[in-house]
């Protein structure tokens, strides 16, 4: 038999009560069933922790991508205004150095 010596105001027991029909395979099934309950508590807190950890994860791979398109399309944008440049270097130079290309460009349209 088993005397709990703790408050159960909701069961209707009061202190010192004798409680009658509680043996040791009850407290062990209770134990049992708290154990479980603790240990898929951890088990959760580990997948949420996980989860948190891969979307940091997939944060950071987002931003590096990000920062490497940027940096792409100045790179793009760089050496096709170089190009650009070197274009008008060459038309003008042709225009300078071979006299009938300019009328066969201004007939163009170009």
């Amino acid at each position: 038999m088993c005397v709990l010596s703790y408050n159960l105001p909701r069961a209707g027991v009061t202190e010192g009560t004798e409680i009658k029909g509680i043996t040791d395979a009850d407290v062990i099934s209770v134990s049992k069933k708290i154990t479980t309950l603790e240990m898929k508590e951890l088990n959760e807190r580990q997948r949420a922790d996980h989860a948190v950890n891969m979307y940091e994860q997939q944060k950071a791979i987002l931003h590096n991508l990000e920062t490497r398109n940027k940096d792409l399309e100045d790179k793009f944008a760089e050496v096709r205004n170089k190009h650009r440049y070197w274009c008008c270097t060459v038309l003008l130079h042709m225009l300078w150095t071979v006299p009938y290309l300019s009328n066969m460009i201004i007939s163009l349209g170009l």
